[in-house]
């Protein structure tokens, strides 16, 4: 997903950027399909993030992205970029569970 995600640009500078923008947008979405909303919530997540995986996931070993910077890249970010990437990703999960007749079945809403 991080290498999907490194394509959608959320128009900050890279200057003085400690956080990707793949990085805190994978951390949004896993903050959000654990049930958090809002920025506050979304920002709290991240602090539990272990220092090791998060800066696998190529983060800054700076502290983790604040409330304003989440809302930054996640107000900022090109949506149909976003949209595409997610897309690609969900695609090719279905694709490698399924075998390729069955997956286009089910992309195609043909499997009950």
């Amino acid at each position: 997903m991080l290498e999907l995600l490194s394509g959608v640009s959320d128009g900050r500078s890279g200057q003085g950027r400690d956080h990707p923008a793949a990085v805190v947008l994978a951390l949004a979405a896993a903050a959000t399909v654990a049930g958090m909303k809002g920025y506050r919530s979304i920002a709290d997540v991240p602090a539990d993030v272990l220092a090791d995986l998060y800066m696998r996931a190529g983060a800054s070993p700076a502290p983790p992205p604040g409330k304003t910077t989440i809302w930054r890249v996640l107000t900022d970010t090109d949506a149909a970029t976003l949209d595409a990437a997610i897309g690609t990703w969900l695609t090719t999960i279905l694709l490698t569970r399924m075998d390729t007749e069955t997956a286009g079945d089910a992309v195609l809403g043909l499997n009950p």
